[in-house]
Parts: C-alpha cells; sequence; structure tokens
C-alpha cells in the first residue's frame, strides 16, 4: 500500500552551531537537535528554504505492520 500526506517543509541553518535541519512539522524547533540549545524564536528568521505543498509518500506491505 502506498500513503501520502502532505507536509510543511522547512530547512533551517541553525546559526547556534552551524547545524543544516530539515523539519516536517508545522511547529517551529524549541531546541537545537545538535547542540541543545534554545533556539526559539529566534529560529523564525533562520529559515533558508521552504515548501508548504511538499509531499512525504510511504510504501508499506501489511505483513511488515505484523511483526
Amino acid at each position: 500500500m502506498q500513503s501520502s500526506q502532505r507536509i510543511q517543509f522547512r530547512l533551517f541553518f541553525m546559526e547556534c552551531c552551524g547545524h543544516l535541519l530539515c523539519w516536517v512539522n508545522p511547529r517551529f524547533p524549541s531546541y537545537c537537535p545538535q547542540c541543545g540549545k534554545s533556539v526559539y524564536p529566534q529560529c523564525k528568521g533562520w529559515v533558508t528554504d521552504r515548501d508548504d505543498n511538499a509531499v512525504l509518500k510511504i510504501n508499506w506491505k501489511l505483513e511488515d505492520l505484523n511483526q
């Protein structure tokens, strides 16, 4: 089976440590996953690329769910 869902994709350049963060959550990150520093709300200005119409496609088999 295949499932697809529209997502909000954002690419952040985390100014705190230089980490590139791919983000698909509609909420902004509170902490940097690389260095742990609190980054909200300054990370709102760190978005380097954005796609509000990105699609996440997942292919899976029913037997994979039963394991």
